[in-house]
């Protein structure tokens, strides 16, 4: 599920970038100290510099923060809205099985249940486990969405149907279509605005030269210049680690 390995990615990422953001405020604080001590007549080392790549850093990092939890939420809604609509489905077969549809009319209802289930048309026969059978695994969100429209499009063809329970009511069949498309489309646009953040804070973190890890990485030589390599000055920052961001 992207659920569980975008949880799993995240910790890890999260951890090394929490480690970076550190490591620049260490610098920053020395570099600070050093007062009129740290030149660079380079303006992308400067200590002003360093501090507003430090504020934009955090900026993006939060925004990927806030696009992560409205990312959850619109999986967590999604869900729940899809949940039980299998049963739902069955519900509707039954009421169209008694009000006396056509045994095609049933078994092609009944087949679009078994791709919301993501069952297979064709069982594989154990006798021939080579057989290259087309997988109808359609468990997909976007795919249920499209095979719930199609049922109730052939729900709708028979005069027939005309229950008295409401919730399979074709009007309100309906309308729970219409909300799993919305809460289908805003999960996905959630996913998308999460992968866009997470794009652009990757690119200002892991960008050549102008990326914050590069600039912070070369910054410290502006220290072993100043100071000389066996300085105390050198000493305290040429241990501070700026990884870049490592994603899949």
């Amino acid at each position: 599920m992207r659920e569980e390995e975008d949880e799993k990615v995240r910790k890890r990422v999260s951890t090394s970038i929490t480690n970076v953001l550190t490591h620049c405020g260490d610098f920053i604080a020395h570099a600070t100290t050093l007062g009129g001590k740290y030149i660079t007549n380079k303006p992308l080392y400067q200590l002003a510099n360093l501090k507003v790549m430090e504020t934009e850093a955090y900026a993006l990092v939060a925004a990927v923060d806030v696009a992560f939890v409205n990312w959850k939420y619109a999986v967590a809604v999604r869900k729940d809205e899809f949940e039980g609509l299998q049963a739902v489905c069955a519900l509707v077969i039954a009421e169209v099985t008694m009000d006396g549809a056509s045994e095609v009319t049933v078994e092609q209802l009944r087949t679009i249940m078994r791709l919301l289930r993501g069952e297979r048309k064709t069982p594989k026969d154990p006798k021939k486990p080579d057989t290259n059978y087309r997988s109808v695994s359609q468990m997909d969100f976007d795919m249920i969405v499209s095979n719930f429209a199609t049922f109730l499009t052939m729900v709708g063809a028979d005069e027939n149907y005309d229950p008295a329970t409401e919730t399979i009511k074709l009007v309100t069949l309906q309308a729970k279509l219409e909300v799993l498309r919305s809460v289908n489309t805003n999960a996905l646009v959630a996913e998308a605005e999460l992968d866009a953040a997470r794009a652009a804070r990757n690119e200002f973190f892991n960008t050549a030269v102008t990326g914050l890890c590069d600039v912070f990485n070369k910054a410290k030589n502006v220290v072993l210049i100043n100071f000389g390599r066996k300085s105390e000055q050198y000493a305290k920052v040429k241990g501070l680690v700026f990884r870049k961001i490592s994603v899949r």
